[in-house]
C-alpha cells in the first residue's frame, strides 16, 4: 500500500469501528469499491458488507487491498478473500492481515466543539454541527431525524461548509473533501479535510483553536 505526504508506520494492531466505510481493491474487480466493516474475529478474519453488484464479481482467494480512515489515522493492509455469502446480505470474509500500514493525519491541534454549520452535499444543504475542528479539517454530524432526504456523500467528494466562529467576522465558507464516513440510525458523521487553497480562513481557524486550547490549559493550571 502506498500513502503519500507523510511517513508510513507499520504495526500489528489497528483501530476500526463497526460501520466504518472502507475502500477495497479486489484483484478481480476493476477500480476500488466502497464497503462497510461489520465484524471481525481478531487474528482470524474480518467481515465486510458489499453491494450485490460487487458480490457477483468477487471470488474466493481474490487478493484485496483495504484502506480506511479512523480517528485521524489512515490505515491500509493487504488481505485475501476467505469466503463470500449472498444471503441474507452480501458479505465477504477477509483474511486477518499480518501487518498494517498507517499514517497519522492529525498534524495540528484539534478542538472539540459544537459549531452549527450547513453542509452542501451535491445540490442539497444539510443542517449539522461541527464536532471538532483543526486548521486541517473537521468532523461534521448531521441529525438524520431532521432531514427529509438522507445525505449521499462519498469518500473523496467535495463538500461546501458554512459556519460562524467567535473571533472571525462573518459567515465562513470553505471547501472540504470527505475522508471518512460513519452512520447509524440517528446521525451521519463526515470526517473532512479542508482545501489547502483557503489559507486565510485556515490561519483564522488555527488562531481560534490555539486560543481556546491555551485558555483551557491556563484554566486547568489555575484550578490545580
Amino acid at each position: 500500500m502506498e500513502i503519500q505526504d507523510g511517513a508510513v508506520s507499520r504495526g500489528k494492531h489497528f483501530r476500526i469501528g463497526l460501520g466504518t466505510t472502507v475502500q477495497i481493491q479486489f484483484s478481480g474487480v476493476q477500480g476500488g469499491i466502497m464497503a462497510q466493516m461489520v465484524g471481525m474475529k481478531p487474528d482470524n478474519y474480518l467481515i465486510v458488507h458489499i453491494t450485490p453488484e460487487t458480490a457477483g464479481l468477487v471470488k474466493t482467494e481474490d487478493k484485496a487491498i483495504v484502506r480506511y480512515v479512523y480517528s485521524g489515522t489512515v490505515y491500509g493492509f493487504s488481505s485475501s478473500v476467505l469466503s463470500i455469502i449472498s444471503t441474507p446480505a452480501p458479505i465477504v470474509f477477509l483474511e486477518y492481515p499480518e501487518a498494517f500500514e498507517f499514517i497519522n493525519l492529525r498534524k495540528m491541534d484539534r478542538l472539540d466543539c459544537l459549531l452549527p454549520c450547513t453542509a452542501r452535499i451535491g445540490e442539497v444543504d444539510y443542517k449539522g454541527v461541527i464536532l471538532d475542528i483543526s486548521p486541517g479539517g473537521c468532523r461534521v454530524s448531521i441529525d438524520l431525524l431532521n432531514e427529509i432526504e438522507l445525505p449521499r456523500g462519498q469518500i473523496g467528494e467535495e463538500v461546501a461548509l458554512r459556519f460562524e466562529m467567535v473571533g472571525i467576522t462573518g459567515v465562513q465558507n470553505i471547501l472540504a473533501v470527505v475522508r471518512n464516513i460513519r452512520q447509524d440510525s440517528k446521525k451521519y458523521e463526515f470526517g473532512m479535510q479542508f482545501h489547502s487553497s483557503d489559507l486565510d480562513l485556515k490561519d483564522g481557524i488555527e488562531r481560534y483553536v490555539r486560543s481556546i486550547l491555551s485558555a483551557t490549559a491556563d484554566t486547568g493550571n489555575t484550578s490545580g
